[in-house]
C-alpha cells in the first residue's frame, strides 16, 4: 500500500469537498490508487477524518496511541449502536484505522477479552540499549518469561531496549531446547 503525505491528503480532501473534480479525477491528479469496480480510494478514509479534525487529522504525533479497556469498549458500543460506518466511528475518535476498530468489534462479539494497549514507544528507541551484567541479564530473562514473554513490558520494567530483551530470552529459550 503507497504512503501519501500529509500534503496530499490535505490538498485532496480540499478537492473532493469542492466538488469540482470528480472522485477519480482526484485520484489521477495526486496518484492515488483508485478501485474502479468499487469506486473507492483511499479519499473515503481521509475526508472522514478531515471532516471530523481538520488538516490536524494528517499532522499529528508520531507512534501508536495508547487505549484503556474502557476506550475501547465505548468506541465498540458507539459502532453496534449503529451510529456510524467503521470509518466514520474511527475519525470521531482519532484511531487511525479503522481496521483497528474492526479487531476491537471482532473480539468484543466473539467474547474475547478487550485489554488496555500501552504502547511504550521508548522501549523501541535504541538509545536505550545498555550495557548490562550476566546476572542482570539472567534476571531480566527470568523475568520475562515469568511474564509469558512479554517483552515490551519487561524491557519498559528494566529501562531498556526492546530488541535486547528479545534476543537474550531467545538466545536462553534456543539453549534451554538444546539441552532437552
Amino acid at each position: 500500500m503507497a504512503k501519501y503525505s500529509a500534503h496530499t491528503k490535505i490538498a485532496a480532501c480540499k478537492d473532493y469537498l469542492e466538488g469540482e473534480l470528480s472522485h477519480k479525477e482526484i485520484c489521477d491528479k495526486y496518484g492515488i490508487t483508485f478501485n474502479a469496480s468499487a469506486c473507492k480510494s483511499m479519499l473515503n478514509e481521509w475526508v472522514p477524518r478531515y471532516l471530523e479534525a481538520g488538516e490536524e487529522a494528517f499532522i499529528g504525533k508520531k507512534g501508536n496511541n495508547r487505549y484503556t479497556v474502557a476506550d475501547k469498549l465505548a468506541v465498540v458500543e458507539d459502532y453496534l449502536a449503529g451510529n456510524g460506518s467503521l470509518t466514520d466511528i474511527a475519525a470521531k475518535y482519532k484511531i487511525p484505522s479503522k481496521e483497528t476498530l474492526r479487531k476491537w468489534v471482532m473480539a468484543y462479539t466473539e467474547n474475547k477479552e478487550l485489554k488496555d494497549y500501552d504502547p511504550k514507544g521508548s522501549v523501541y528507541d535504541p538509545a536505550n540499549k545498555k550495557k548490562t551484567t550476566a546476572m542482570e541479564r539472567k534476571a531480566v530473562v527470568k523475568y520475562c518469561i515469568e511474564h509469558n514473554h512479554d517483552y515490551k513490558s519487561t524491557a519498559a520494567e528494566f529501562g531498556l531496549f526492546y530488541g535486547q530483551v528479545y534476543d537474550w530470552v531467545k538466545r536462553y529459550d534456543t539453549s534451554k531446547k538444546r539441552q532437552s
